[in-house]
């Protein structure tokens, strides 16, 4: 079995025991040469990292540079129509934003103010309400409790919205009308008023009777002389 020859595959060349043996000198060589590059370069590795970060800093200031210039040519273009340039506008967005916070500065501020006004009011009325009650507890005096009147409730049946129109709806307005401490004054007054003028009537109706019957009797006692 060892004295037969390798079959060749179909597309492989077939190539002499020289040629192979050159080839593999070639290699050697090749691989010689190239480890004797990596020696040399390993004597400069230390200056790879500087260069690596020179380039990286140039990249950058490069596109600095670009974005810059961007920026400029953007602002050229903004002031040739008239329009406020990217770095106005971020300036007056600042402006307007510092102007807003100084005035909420100053709403809080005022607020905190506000907000301790009423805490001390606030101290000052549960003081005087605990005055009052001790107050009204040595003097045995008892709280009115006044309840609000409600509107009356729509009937549900035809036959009882009369009653509800005519009667309990004026009842509540006269109800809440007289609620009101001016009013049942103002209605005082007026009953007073009403009270004088009834008064003076009766007064002057009396006063003008007894002028009548003066009157009627010095015609009586003529008319009498006139007959004799």
């Amino acid at each position: 079995m060892t004295g037969k020859k390798p079959i060749p595959l179909k597309d492989e060349p077939v190539a002499s025991l020289d040629e192979l043996q050159n080839q593999l000198t070639e290699m050697l060589t090749a691989l010689n040469a190239l480890d004797k590059k990596m020696e040399t370069r390993s004597d400069t590795q230390s200056a790879i990292p500087e260069t690596v970060a020179l380039a990286a800093r140039n990249a950058v200031k490069e596109l600095l540079e670009e974005r810059q210039r961007k920026f400029e040519q953007e602002d050229e273009e903004a002031k040739k129509q008239g329009r406020l340039t990217p770095q106005e506008y971020y300036m007056k967005m600042a402006e307007d934003y510092a102007d807003v916070l100084d005035k909420f500065k100053i709403v809080c501020e005022t607020f905190k103010s506000i907000e301790k006004v009423s805490k001390e009011q606030y101290i000052h009325t549960c003081k005087v309400e605990n005055k009052l009650k001790a107050i009204t507890t040595q003097l045995g005096i008892q709280p009115l409790h006044t309840e609000k009147s409600a509107f009356p409730k729509s009937p549900k049946q035809f036959k009882s919205l009369p009653v509800y129109i005519f009667r309990d709806v004026p009842l509540y307005c006269l109800r809440l009308v007289c609620s009101s401490r001016y009013v049942r004054q103002c209605i005082w007054i007026c009953l007073f008023c009403i009270w004088l003028l009834t008064i003076a009537t009766a007064c002057f109706m009396a006063h003008d009777n007894a002028v009548m019957r003066k009157t009627i009797q010095s015609w009586e006692k003529q008319v009498m002389e006139c007959e004799r």
